[in-house]
């Protein structure tokens, strides 16, 4: 998705409600992915009964994974 996750997560709202069970969004930390909102797709999960329940961080590769359930 690089870079359009909550533009994805919107257009699958009705399938999120009913079938979707888990979510894992992948994170960037390079320059090339500023300005992608992560506030906004958690704000979005956290609106529609995701809970973020686990980070998995990868230090060398610059980048994380936030696993989210629904409630």
């Amino acid at each position: 998705m690089e870079g359009f996750e909550l533009n994805v997560l919107k257009g699958a709202k009705k399938i999120l409600s009913k079938k979707v069970k888990f979510i894992l969004i992948e994170r960037h930390f390079f320059q090339s992915y500023k300005g992608n909102s992560t506030e906004k797709v958690h704000l979005f999960l956290k609106k529609n009964n995701f809970k973020l329940i686990k980070r998995f961080t990868f230090p060398l590769l610059y980048f994380q994974d936030n696993l989210y359930e629904k409630k």
